[in-house]
């Protein structure tokens, strides 16, 4: 036996290894830890997803479907820069097109043809609920029935309680994932390579492994009821990949908590789940995003739906102990001679410069106390 589990091991490290993977698509970010250390954000690419048993990763979008009162706007296709706070970059669609929309996978797809992509399954179909409730209502109220869901999204508190809901559920699936791991990739090879006696405790062995997959597997499928019976996740938690797959089933958590940021909006995630220094300069951007989105739109929906945002901001402010003006200050200088700075695309300019040459957007202007 032990000729052969030479031969699997290394085969299955590989499996591992890209279970740990994940395609980051267009629009999608990626909040997740590596080795017990804080949460980081990944933005589009192929990215580790956590690597132990213990690590985190949630999948969240940048930029979601936009209500006002009178019509949609599908967010653009490369949210790179100042494009997300800039209305003819987004798609309008009138709410009357979004009738006969429907949901496959983590497609919305329009009755017209158009077509949005969300990060999980269960964010859109959470999406495609929102705008099926607001259609129904008069369109008098839809702006202020967006305006509140908006603000529950960004509640950083009603996260924190999730979070710590489902760490709690999911605690014996991450023990059981964490005795698999340890039991096939620490104990197995000085048994199997080294040739350390007794022989028989590799079969001993393997009838543990045998017994914590199938263990993992079964309290997956408890904790996945129980987390969609309590609204913490939308789907299945990928339990067809736990049962079948034993790198899957070691990561067995990660994979239940895959789409647990679902009805939260992107910059609470952020303020929640990342370090301070990571979320403030996301805000930043977002605060400036704000107000030019406020007082350069077309339409009066679009000026107001960025105008409320920027007031719904206060409570991640509130959250991470900051004020707007300590957040809006530029960080220090790279270069001396710099006196305008742009959050969207993180380069300096030198005086007699007022908009970024890049995004077309006003500067954040250097104070003397941010010299280098």
């Amino acid at each position: 036996m032990a000729p052969l589990l030479r031969e699997l091991l290394p085969l299955l490290a590989v499996l591992y290894l890209v279970d740990c993977l994940t395609v980051v698509r267009r629009g999608a970010r990626l909040f997740s830890s590596y080795f017990g250390l804080d949460l980081r954000l990944r933005g589009r690419g192929l990215a580790f997803a956590g690597v132990l048993p213990l690590d985190q990763a949630f999948a969240a979008s940048r930029c979601g479907l936009v209500a006002t009162g009178e019509r949609l706007y599908l967010p653009p296709r490369k949210a790179l820069g100042a494009a997300p706070y800039r209305e003819r970059a987004w798609t309008p669609l009138a709410w009357e097109q979004a009738r006969g929309l429907a949901v496959a996978g983590r497609e919305i797809r329009f009755a017209d043809g158009r077509r949005l992509r969300l990060a999980t399954a269960a964010e859109a179909r959470d999406v495609a609920a929102m705008a099926v409730e607001l259609l129904a209502l008069p369109p008098a109220e839809r702006a202020a029935a967006a305006g509140a869901r908006s603000t529950r999204a960004l509640d950083p508190a009603a996260l924190i309680a999730r979070r710590a809901a489902f760490e709690a559920a999911v605690n014996p699936v991450s023990a059981l994932g964490l005795a698999l791991f340890c039991a096939i990739f620490l104990a197995l090879p000085p048994l199997i390579y080294l040739g350390m006696p007794p022989a028989s405790l590799i079969g001993t062995l393997l009838a543990g492994v045998a017994a914590l997959w199938a263990g993992t597997a079964a309290a997956s499928a408890w904790v996945a009821r129980r987390l969609r019976r309590e609204g913490l996740i939308g789907g299945d938690g990928a339990l067809l990949a736990i049962c079948l797959s034993l790198p899957s089933a070691v990561r067995a958590s990660l994979h239940l908590g895959h789409d647990l940021l679902h009805g939260c909006d992107f910059l609470a995630a952020a303020a929640v789940l990342l370090p301070r220094s990571a979320a403030l300069p996301l805000l930043r951007v977002e605060l400036h995003g704000a107000a030019c989105a406020a007082s350069g739109g077309d339409s009066a929906g679009w000026r107001r739906f960025w105008e409320e945002r920027r007031g719904q901001l206060d409570v991640l402010l509130s959250h991470l102990e900051v004020s707007s003006e300590e957040v809006m200050a530029p960080p220090p200088r790279r270069t001396p001679a710099a006196a305008g700075y742009c959050p969207f695309c993180d380069s300096e300019f030198p005086p007699g410069h007022a908009l970024c040459t890049r995004c077309g957007t006003p500067l954040l202007t250097h104070s003397a106390a941010t010299a280098a």
